[in-house]
């Protein structure tokens, strides 16, 4: 169970960022979208400027692979 309120999009920006740690994409995307559709001017951009580094990332990984 997660609080509603500013502490819970904390919790879930943090949860995301542990994911990402782990290199588990799918499920730090997922919670980034979650707050991203909150509507927190704040915490959605900042959701939204990691999920464009996510995806940018992934690009980048698939560029250097196909230049081997």
């Amino acid at each position: 169970m997660v609080p509603e309120g500013e502490s819970s999009v904390l919790l879930r920006l943090k949860i995301a960022h542990c994911y990402r740690l782990l290199h588990r994409e799918e499920e730090s995307l997922g919670l980034y979208e979650q707050v991203a559709d909150l509507n927190m001017p704040f915490w959605s951009g900042v959701a939204r400027e990691n999920m464009e580094q996510i995806i940018f990332d992934r690009e980048l990984r698939a560029q250097s692979t196909e230049n081997r």
